[in-house]
């Protein structure tokens, strides 16, 4: 069996005040001091203020979700944006990539706990979360694509643009038509 170590040591090259990435070299080392493998990985250190829409923006698309008649009019979506923004504060603009919760496993299991945690909620309602996770997601990736696009921040965003793009793609997945069923 080979003795080796994990040296940890902040990367100096990387000197841009504004970014929310810190690069790490991770490396192990023999007994001998010889260098076996290595790995950059970097650390997010962000407020989550330029990472992700602000919480509005994702009521204001559930809005047009019901006024489209995908979601029920009686159906508060405050707690799944919740949900899907808790981890977005640390994260930052790598919340969608990072955050289990922003994938279609990571809804489903969501979904399926507010199910089994509260026990009365019926099969309308759990598709109407499971429609707001899907649209919370399409709403996080136009913003964001077109925030890169336009090189600016999300509050410089024209929202009504977004609002359409986001609804467009949001019905070209699909989306619009998936429910909640219910694991055997």
């Amino acid at each position: 069996m080979v003795s080796c170590r994990i040296v940890v040591h902040q990367l100096r090259y990387w000197r841009e005040a504004s970014s929310t990435y810190h690069p790490y070299g991770l490396f192990l080392m023999s007994d001998g001091r010889r260098l076996m493998s290595w790995a950059t990985v970097y650390i997010v250190c962000g407020s989550g203020g330029n990472g992700v829409p602000n919480r509005k923006y994702h009521l204001e698309f559930d809005d047009r979700l019901r006024k489209n008649a995908v979601i029920s009019d009686d159906t508060d979506g405050n707690s799944v944006h919740a949900r899907m923004d808790k981890n977005s504060k640390h994260l930052a603009d790598m919340h969608r990539e990072l955050d289990y919760y922003h994938s279609d496993p990571g809804v489903r299991d969501f979904i399926d706990n507010i199910v089994n945690s509260i026990g009365t909620i019926g099969q309308a309602t759990a598709t109407d979360y499971v429609r707001i996770a899907h649209g919370h997601l399409c709403l996080d990736y136009m913003a964001s694509k077109l925030k890169r696009q336009q090189e600016c921040t999300y509050k410089e965003l024209n929202w009504r643009e977004v609002y359409t793009r986001t609804w467009k793609y949001f019905q070209r997945q699909g989306l619009h038509r998936t429910y909640y069923k219910e694991r055997s």
